[in-house]
């Protein structure tokens, strides 16, 4: 009964950092901290120690950054590829509307001019189908938007 009673007068005069080792620590009850225990503001407590909020995040994101700036680029290479490609039939037929007179409405290659200009109004509307699949292969929150406003979930 004594004991008891030491021990309940020593953990309530015992503060943080006051604890010599960690046994006596543990026969008090746990109620003393010890000062590798005690959180400072503004950190977080790690396997190695505190760390401050700001740098724990740096290093999440830091892990995930490279990941998704990967994937921004390969996207916008594969925009890009496809735009270089779908235009440049539409940059061509105008070079040779401006070298060949000829090639206009209304002339001897009156034809030709309409189906050139098909070909290159069907390649415009190509790059716009692809473009959409493109951007929800590769954006995940595009994606989820789009199958819920769809799929009417």
């Amino acid at each position: 009964m004594r004991s008891s009673i030491r021990l309940q007068s020593a953990s309530s005069s015992v503060g943080p950092g006051s604890c010599s080792n960690r046994s006596n620590c543990e026969t008090l009850g746990n109620s003393a901290k010890t000062e590798s225990s005690v959180k400072p503001k503004g950190q977080i407590k790690t396997e190695k120690g505190f760390t401050d909020y700001k740098n724990e995040s740096k290093k999440d994101s830091g892990k995930k950054a490279p990941q998704k700036e990967l994937l921004v680029i390969k996207q916008a290479l594969t925009v890009v590829v496809l735009q270089i490609i779908c235009t440049t039939s539409g940059i061509i037929v105008h070079i040779l509307a401006l070298i060949e007179p000829r090639f206009r409405m209304g002339t001897e290659y009156h034809n030709l001019f309409f189906v050139v200009h098909g070909a290159v109004d069907l390649s415009y509307a190509v790059n716009a189908f692809f473009n959409f699949f493109i951007y929800l292969n590769f954006n995940s929150k595009f994606k989820q938007c789009f199958y819920s406003v769809f799929t009417c979930r």
